[in-house]
């Protein structure tokens, strides 16, 4: 079973949120209610009894609008750069499978749509510790991302990154990733 934190979302850090929909009744999400971090992507809702309903069973809710052209999610991150999208950027915004997915360029937001799969399927586990840097990080604040061998990594700058990619397997060992799932944001 996969466990659900409930977050209010402060996007300080990232582009103002689009609108979205409930995933569970498809009304228009407010503002004023509590928002969800799974598998990368943020989920609002029409009203708090929606979020027990949507955390028992997220799965089903997302298939449920997987073919709908209404958006009941958004990505936190361009997951072509894997860099969170920063606060003034200007999103060039791609609808896949409910999921409004944003990227910081055109060229990220083409790359996105000819291998949607390549760039939307989840780590099954994930780190809270920034591998090279070793600073606990708090859910959803991580400037960057790289997946590798099936863990998500996550690092507290953009420079963290560039260590990471020349020796991955090194800094993997430094940390212990769990399972994927929500985080409380």
């Amino acid at each position: 079973m996969t466990t659900l934190l409930i977050a209010c979302l402060a996007l300080s850090q990232g582009a103002q949120a689009p609108a979205t929909n409930c995933p569970v009744m498809g009304h228009p999400a407010a503002d004023s209610e509590p928002k969800v971090l799974y598998k990368g992507n943020v989920f609002g809702f029409c009203c708090a009894g929606c979020i027990g309903t949507f955390s028992d069973n997220p799965e089903s809710f997302l298939k449920r609008h997987a073919e709908a052209d209404d958006a009941v999610g958004y990505s936190l991150y361009d997951v072509v750069a894997r860099t969170i999208i920063p606060k003034d950027a200007k999103t060039h915004d791609v609808l896949h499978a409910g999921v409004l997915y944003r990227f910081v360029t055109p060229g990220n937001a083409a790359a996105f749509q000819k291998e949607p799969k390549k760039f939307v399927a989840p780590a099954q586990e994930a780190t809270a510790m920034c591998p090279v840097s070793e600073e606990t990080l708090k859910p959803g604040k991580a400037a960057a991302f790289r997946d590798y061998n099936g863990v998500r990594y996550y690092f507290c700058c953009a420079d963290c990154t560039g260590a990471f990619d020349k020796n991955p397997s090194a800094f993997a060992a430094k940390v212990k990733p769990g399972p994927a799932k929500a985080h409380k944001l």
